[in-house]
């Protein structure tokens, strides 16, 4: 996982990734799980594939959320 930060001075037109403070890396495995959880929600298979393994690829989890933002 990667934190972005953006750049004040261009209002978000730059950004950067940056590793995640160490003082938040807790919180931010938890939110992901969340939100992984939630995309996995929206198709049966990787539900399933969620369920049984607690995780998805980056790329599984990019697919659903495309696929959710169109509903």
């Amino acid at each position: 996982m990667k934190s972005i930060w953006w750049d004040d001075e261009t209002q978000g037109m730059k950004f950067e990734y940056r590793d995640i403070p160490a003082g938040m890396l807790k919180e931010c495995g938890e939110w992901r799980a969340k939100m992984i959880e939630a995309a996995a929600e929206g198709n049966e298979t990787l539900l399933n594939k969620y369920l049984e393994s607690g995780e998805l690829s980056d790329i599984e989890s990019s697919r659903v959320w495309g696929a959710r933002a169109q509903e």
